[in-house]
């Protein structure tokens, strides 16, 4: 984002704890500081873990379906131009996508978020609600249902990376159940 903008996220909805939107943050707008965002249909803006999104390929998921999980924002350029092709987003429903390997956490001594980082095989624990389909997984990231993937055209989508994820019966990090209250 652009200076001006960051430090007014900085008062406003950005946690200074832990670089994430509040817990109670729904609608970010956001100024980037390029032109235009790559082509990426799914990225993420640096130093505030906010989503960003092609509009065309968030809303093949259903546009009706992604309102109903997702806050949208708007995306903006330098010179404060709509880029009306592009959205941020927030999740309604946050989850962590779990490591098997060099797994850390910490609560966030500001807003109480568990920061989550792991690396190696990603997986779920516990399982997710089945009643969500779609997931915030945060840093640009989105978890959703398989019964969703399979309306999208994987292979149309240069630069996505789409991986199917497990759910365990049991933590490989051994960190336990880390779902926020």
């Amino acid at each position: 984002m652009v200076k001006p903008v960051y430090e007014q996220a900085r008062m406003t909805w950005l946690c200074t704890g832990c670089a994430f939107p509040k817990p109670d943050t729904k609608v970010v707008d956001a100024t980037i500081q390029e032109e235009k965002p790559d082509n990426t249909p799914l990225n993420m803006i640096s130093g505030c873990g906010v989503g960003i999104a092609r509009k065309d390929f968030l809303f093949s998921f259903g546009e009706d379906l992604v309102r109903q999980h997702l806050y949208l924002g708007q995306v903006f350029a330098p010179d404060n131009r709509l880029l009306e092709n592009w959205v941020t987003f927030v999740g309604r429903h946050r989850i962590i996508v779990r490591g098997s390997k060099n797994a850390g956490v910490r609560r966030c001594v500001k807003c109480g978020r568990n920061v989550y980082f792991a690396m190696g095989q990603l997986y779920l624990y516990p399982e997710p609600p089945r009643d969500i389909a779609i997931f915030d997984a945060g840093n640009g990231r989105l978890v959703v249902s398989e019964a969703l993937i399979e309306r999208v055209k994987l292979n149309a989508w240069r630069k996505l990376d789409c991986i199917a994820l497990q759910v365990l019966d049991f933590p490989r990090d051994g960190l336990g159940d880390l779902r926020e209250m």
